[in-house]
């Protein structure tokens, strides 16, 4: 149960009304064991003013990571084979580049496959062209894409949406994707896409000694009050 359920008070009710709601809830524990719960309605309401001041400025100042799009990001990609930690020598790779407008990033297979990588937003969408008439990715621990975050922040997820070639296998952390085309057979034009979490870095906390002030300010308010309850 949260506080809130002790004096229920719209959301759309003014700050005045709940105000009052808190202060007629604190005022209702005269009877608790307690001590610094039993203040006059005058007394409460001046110190949750000072409290409701000092928690919002510390949510003002507090830096949150928020999930973003990749434009602009710095990234790069190669191509992996036999396993994950291999990089394919007969590969070429491409970046890092900055995520724009068109195509970002060309990997060539071998001189007979290209493999084009069209970054946007939180999507990225992958063309296979090819000389060969119908050929096959081999089946093996790995075989495919890595693709290397320059940037600041985080991958958050990473899914296929679609593919003319069948499903795939992809998997993630927090700077790096990886597709592996899993024996799959593919044609001139197969296409690719997938969805793409990404969270941008919070930005870096801004000391605000105010802040501290209020703090202090507060909890000196406390012990006034209650050195003054005491006295009376």
């Amino acid at each position: 149960m949260v506080v809130r359920d002790f004096f229920p008070c719209p959301a759309d009710c003014p700050k005045t009304e709940r105000g009052q709601a808190f202060a007629d809830f604190l005022l209702s524990a005269q009877n608790s064991p307690v001590p610094f719960m039993n203040f006059t309605r005058e007394e409460v309401m001046s110190v949750s003013v000072t409290r409701a001041v000092v928690l919002g400025t510390a949510l003002l100042i507090t830096p949150v990571a928020q999930a973003a799009t990749l434009d602009g990001l710095t990234l790069s990609a190669d191509y992996r084979l036999p396993d994950a930690e291999t990089v394919y020598p007969s590969a070429t790779s491409t970046g890092p580049f900055v995520v724009g407008a068109g195509v970002d990033g060309v990997i060539s297979i071998e001189d007979v496959t290209n493999i084009s990588l069209d970054f946007s937003g939180n999507s990225l969408a992958i063309l296979l062209n090819t000389t060969l008439s119908s050929p096959t990715w081999g089946d093996m621990a790995f075989n495919g894409l890595r693709i290397a975050l320059g940037s600041a922040g985080r991958f958050t997820s990473f899914a296929q949406t679609s593919s003319s070639i069948g499903p795939v296998t992809t998997s993630f952390d927090a700077d790096e994707l990886f597709i592996d085309w899993g024996g799959h057979s593919y044609v001139d034009g197969s296409t690719l896409t997938f969805d793409i979490g990404y969270e941008a870095p919070a930005p870096a906390p801004v000391p605000l000694p105010a802040s501290a002030l209020l703090l202090l300010g507060g909890m000196g308010g406390f012990v006034a009050l209650r050195r003054r309850h005491k006295a009376a």
